[in-house]
């Protein structure tokens, strides 16, 4: 069984970047926020664990970053 994931930028600013996410690409099912000086303190708005697709739309997004040097505006993950 595979698993998909699908993030779209909202906003960026000096201290954070947030996605939308979610297994479909149009029903978001929250809020991702990476924080710009420490991705690793990554978390989802209003909520206490980050879920899996929120996670698998981090992880691409900062592949994608550290490839490219901006943050994508949508991401997609599929395995």
């Amino acid at each position: 069984m595979g698993a998909a994931a699908y993030g779209s930028r909202l906003s960026q600013d000096d201290v954070h970047v947030r996605y939308s996410f979610g297994v479909d690409p149009g029903v978001p099912e929250g809020v991702l926020v990476i924080p710009l000086d420490d991705p690793g303190a990554v978390y989802a708005e209003d909520r206490d664990r980050l879920p899996m697709d929120a996670e698998r739309v981090f992880w691409k997004a900062l592949r994608m970053h550290r490839q490219t040097g901006t943050w994508p505006e949508h991401v997609a993950f599929q395995s």
